[in-house]
């Protein structure tokens, strides 16, 4: 006999009938601990006298449940999120998967294919902390901003500032039809700004520190910022300096609040030949040098034996001279051989 899988309240109901059939217990009593009717009671007694305390157990126990979702659909859900939504959380990705791709899927379903796929932690695997707070009761006191707005602005292949605007009051209307609640008081809290427009481009704009190497340059997004060597410039090596970069692109560096000047040096840019090629004043620049250059007189390249003060001798380069078939030599040799027989 092979082993019979039973639940944990199939087996005290078990227990308690059984104390029934040994007359231990009575019938209104097993009805009442076990939360039934007498006449549940009665048939489940029926069915242990015919079939045994295994004829207890539920029949659906081992099988698949009638409301299970298919393999395939299961496996094409989790592909649409691998694909389309690996960054979304369940609740988002089940709503998306609703609204864009026409398949309905729970939460908490979809959260654990997405945790069996590896495309969601569970909450102790993310560990994150949330300190509770009061709701605030007033307009203008807290502005709300769900990390949602960059995923459908995504979704819609929104890469621009024009598109993101127009895109806004549709997504405001939707967001706070949903999750929007009335304040508890109904004052606006807002304040007028009473700033110059200068100065909240400098508070709108993404404040950084870099570091200044010895040859008065830092890094700045793949870019090298060459500071123009001043007065105060030579005393930044080694320090800190800020960059403000604004909204339309502009980039300020400042020491103490002072705008320093300086210079881009891209190192990705390549200059290629056809951008040379393409400039229609090379010809004209190339043109006037050449014409410069032929006005000038010829310049005198000095060798390196006349930089170095050598004087040549009037021998010829090549192999040494033979001294022993030499004229002059042979004259000199005979000379002082004639004088010596002389003497003697």
């Amino acid at each position: 006999m092979g082993l019979i899988a039973m639940s944990e309240r199939d087996l005290q109901r078990i227990e308690i009938l059984s104390k029934v059939i040994a007359g231990h217990m009575t019938m209104v009593s097993a009805a009442h601990v076990l939360d039934l009717s007498e006449r549940q009671v009665r048939r489940l007694l029926e069915r242990i006298r015919t079939g045994g305390a295994a004829s207890i157990r539920h029949k659906a126990i081992g099988r698949p449940s009638n409301n299970r979702i298919s393999d395939g659909v299961r496996d094409y859900a989790v592909t649409l999120v691998g694909e389309r939504y690996a960054d979304f959380g369940p609740t988002l990705a089940a709503e998306k998967l609703s609204e864009r791709d026409g398949l309905r899927v729970s939460r908490e379903t979809l959260r654990g294919w997405m945790t069996g796929a590896g495309l969601w932690l569970s909450r102790k695997q993310r560990r994150t902390f949330h300190q509770p707070r009061l709701r605030r009761e007033a307009y203008g006191e807290l502005v709300q901003i769900d990390d949602r707005l960059v995923k459908e602005l995504r979704l819609a292949d929104i890469c621009d500032m024009e598109a993101g605007n127009a895109f806004l009051p549709d997504f405001i209307e939707h967001y706070n039809a949903r999750f929007a609640l009335a304040p508890t008081r109904s004052d606006n809290l807002h304040r007028p700004m009473n700033l110059a427009s200068d100065r909240l481009k400098e508070i709108l704009c993404k404040r950084e520190q870099r570091y200044v190497g010895s040859q008065l340059t830092f890094s700045f997004e793949r870019q090298r910022i060459m500071l123009e060597e001043t007065e105060v410039t030579r005393g930044l090596v080694g320090r800190y300096v800020e960059t403000y970069a604004y909204a339309d692109g502009r980039l300020d560096v400042r020491w103490k609040g002072h705008s320093l000047p300086y210079k881009t040096f891209d190192k990705d840019q390549r200059v290629t030949h056809a951008a040379i090629t393409e400039n229609k004043r090379l010809g004209d620049v190339l043109a006037y040098i050449k014409e410069r250059q032929e006005q000038l007189p010829a310049p005198k390249v000095r060798t390196n034996s006349e930089k170095n003060g050598y004087t040549p001798r009037g021998r010829k380069p090549g192999r040494k001279t033979d001294f022993m078939n030499d004229p002059a030599v042979i004259a000199r040799r005979r000379q002082a051989l004639s004088g010596l027989d002389a003497a003697e």
